[in-house]
């Protein structure tokens, strides 16, 4: 069994014990979708193996900007898999603070949501 020391390793920790068909859920157009613990895991994986072909390396930085959504989920735990620094932005906070953080820790890449916070 896999012992959980780090947030990234719920994922492995809920297919051996506890795989269920909605472990996240949300809503999309109007319309609810949900992600299996089987998802989760190649949805992480795949964040994870995506930032390594793009050259990303433990101690990275890389901001993002989205609204509570379990994708944001995919991406937080992907970083934390390769060990890249996460700063993340929820949209209430984003006019007020982002050029603050963002010039204090120079993160090398953004990544956005939705188109609208590009004009943000």
């Amino acid at each position: 069994m896999t012992e959980v020391t780090r947030t990234f390793d719920i994922i492995q920790w809920n297919l051996e014990k506890y795989p269920r068909k909605d472990m996240y859920g949300g809503k999309r157009d109007k319309e609810w979708i949900t992600y299996s613990t089987e998802d989760v895991s190649n949805y992480v994986n795949w964040v994870s193996y995506g930032l390594l072909s793009l050259g990303y390396k433990k101690g990275d930085k890389i901001a993002t900007i989205s609204g509570n959504k379990p994708e944001w989920n995919f991406v937080d735990l992907g970083l934390a898999q390769v060990g890249i620094i996460h700063v993340p932005f929820i949209q209430l906070s984003v006019q007020r603070s982002m050029n603050i953080y963002l010039n204090i820790l120079m993160s090398v890449r953004l990544f956005l949501a939705t188109k609208p916070y590009i004009t943000k």
